[in-house]
């Protein structure tokens, strides 16, 4: 360790690219969703992973919401 004064600044503790990764979730959203919706039209009462699914959905639609928010802002 030094025992200088170190400015805050000159430490990056933030990655400033941009990551692509969204995309990849806003497709898993759409994902759970298809087997949400086929899951209630066509199982013959097997609801046993309807709520895993629906906090799948919920969970990657909000990452990918506010991934898009954030894009969309120009924000690093």
């Amino acid at each position: 360790m030094s025992s200088g004064k170190t400015n805050l600044k000159e430490k990056k503790y933030v990655n400033e690219s941009r990551s692509y990764y969204f995309i990849i979730e806003g497709f898993l959203a759409i994902y759970f969703l298809v087997s949400i919706i086929t899951t209630i039209l066509f199982a013959n009462r097997n609801f046993g992973f309807l709520p895993f699914h629906l906090f799948l959905f919920f969970g990657y639609a909000y990452i990918f919401w506010c991934s898009l928010r954030k894009f969309g802002s120009g924000v690093k």
